[in-house]
């Protein structure tokens, strides 16, 4: 009896540490943040290096993007993960090329191929000259008068034919064009109802509600830029800075701008780190996915007439 409980409680602990173990894995996945963060810079050619890393980079993921090209590298536990293409397929393409290269032999060495007997020219059909020298009648009459009339009438009558042809298909095209604006028009009336109805329109400022805070939640925390540009004409680069000028007071703290009147250049460094908690992706994808008004209103744009 003894052994059997101790058994048991053998049975009991080791399930209770997998247990233990999986909610340990679910609270690292919900709760530690996945980081990013992105660097780059352009001085008449791009560079740019982005990472993403997952707890304490047991998970990480590397792209660079330079003269040469892109690379994409994953590693886990500091070990690189190889792409399919990059593992050997060598052999079975080497077994199958030494299948190949075996001869066939499907007749024996001695045997050879004779066409004894076999005239390989052909005999020559006999003519009978009778048939030759007589000729045809009508041949020398002269008909190229009413040739000539009948090819002018005809081809007259084929350019009249073709651009009546013409006229019909344009008419057709214009047609099916009214019938598209008349269609658009009538689809655009009908979703600008579902926009405009107030019922849809508050659900759809909640659903706005809920992807802004997404969007706020995923934003880099630390992020700088400088830019640095001219052009051949200091009106062109007067021009820039001043729609530059307009979204700065969102920018500036994070940014710097230096204009170059007198040269022409283009200069561009930045930097970007942010983090996303899984835990909020899945909270937002829940309430949008399960918000039975979004799916109905999702359902009459997709069942416009």
């Amino acid at each position: 009896m003894s052994v059997f409980l101790l058994i048991l409680k053998i049975i009991g602990i080791t399930l209770l540490s997998v247990i233990g173990l999986l909610l340990l894995l679910i609270l690292l996945v919900l709760f530690v943040p996945v980081r990013y963060k992105a660097e780059g810079s352009y001085r008449n050619s791009p560079d740019v290096n982005a990472g993403i890393s997952w707890l304490l980079h047991i998970v990480s993921i590397r792209f660079k993007y330079d003269e040469n090209g892109a690379v994409l590298k994953t590693r886990i536990f500091g070990i690189p993960v190889k792409k399919k293409k990059d593992r050997p397929v060598k052999e079975k393409k080497d077994k199958k090329k030494k299948r190949d290269d075996k001869p066939l032999n499907r007749l024996p060495q001695d045997a050879e191929m004779t066409m004894e007997g076999f005239d390989t020219e052909p005999e020559e059909p006999e003519i009978d000259e009778a048939i030759v020298t007589e000729e045809e009648p009508g041949i020398g009459e002269d008909f190229s008068e009413p040739e000539k009339k009948q090819s002018f009438f005809g081809k007259l009558k084929e350019f009249f034919g073709k651009v009546t042809d013409w006229i019909l298909h344009f008419s057709d095209k214009v047609k099916g064009i009214f019938r598209k604006i008349v269609h658009i028009r009538d689809k655009f009336s009908y979703y600008l109802d579902l926009i405009t109805d107030e019922k849809n329109k508050e659900t759809l400022l909640k659903a706005l509600q809920i992807v802004l805070g997404f969007l706020k939640h995923i934003r880099p925390r630390k992020w700088h830029v400088y830019f640095r540009f001219g052009f051949e004409e200091p009106d062109t680069t007067g021009k820039v800075l001043a729609i530059l000028s307009m979204i700065y007071p969102w920018i500036g703290p994070h940014t710097e701008i230096v204009p170059e009147f007198e040269e022409k250049i283009i200069e561009a460094e930045g930097m970007a780190k942010g983090r996303l908690y899984v835990f909020v992706l899945l909270r937002t994808g829940w309430k949008l996915y399960f918000n039975k008004e979004l799916r109905k209103i999702i359902r009459d744009f997709k069942n416009a007439p």
